[in-house]
């Protein structure tokens, strides 16, 4: 069909197609393993601010995990992936994959290719695979790893399903942000050069 065809029934029924499905009966899942994954944040963001999928799913958690971990870099649509799991969590509790329960103060990690402005939600338990995803892409720049702190209880999510011990955060509640290598130096080299290390660390906006 070219600019200039009339609107019509034809035309009617192409852009019906190229829709995004709705789900029916609820089936919220079905629905979105149908959909262009890159279309599924939008939609569940969209069920989320309508009030739909709080209402009526089953389990919204399992929803949004289904999204989040088949999601690459959702850093880039940060502010959307804060609104789902606030919403969810404050209703329904932590999103995770697994009955494990994280207590305390967590020491936890983020690798990646280059400096970051602001820190990002994805995090980990595990330093060894923080440096792997610092490794796997070169061409974006240098490996870093970072390391904070944060409570339990601001945890928004927790994933051990690919062996990634994946911890979620809202970037607010962390603790300073620090560059790992930053801090070894400093334990390193305290009593012999106090101070002398430029610490990079991230402050929430106020």
């Amino acid at each position: 069909m070219n600019d200039e065809s009339p609107r019509g029934i034809d035309s009617e029924n192409e852009e019906d197609d190229a829709r995004p499905a709705e789900p029916e009966a609820g089936d919220y899942l079905d629905c979105l393993e149908r959909a262009d994954p890159r279309e599924r944040l939008g939609l569940l963001h969209q069920w989320i601010i309508d009030g739909d999928l709080l209402l009526y799913a089953a389990d919204p958690r399992r929803i949004v995990a289904y999204v989040w971990t088949d999601t690459e870099r959702p850093s880039q649509r940060q502010q959307e992936w804060i609104d789902v799991f606030s919403s969810v969590v404050d209703l329904f509790g932590r999103v995770s994959d697994t009955d494990e329960e994280l207590s305390g103060e967590l020491t936890i990690f983020r690798g990646r290719a280059g400096d970051e402005e602001h820190p990002g939600m994805s995090w980990t338990l595990s330093r060894e695979k923080a440096e792997w995803f610092a490794r796997r892409s070169p061409r974006y720049g240098e490996p870093v790893v970072y390391t904070a702190t944060v409570e339990a209880e601001h945890a928004l999510g927790y994933f051990i399903g690919r062996g990634e011990s994946e911890v979620v955060v809202e970037p607010d509640a962390l603790g300073a942000v620090r560059d790992v290598r930053t801090v070894e130096l400093e334990r390193a080299d305290k009593s012999r050069w106090p101070g002398s290390h430029t610490v990079r660390i991230f402050r929430p906006a106020a």
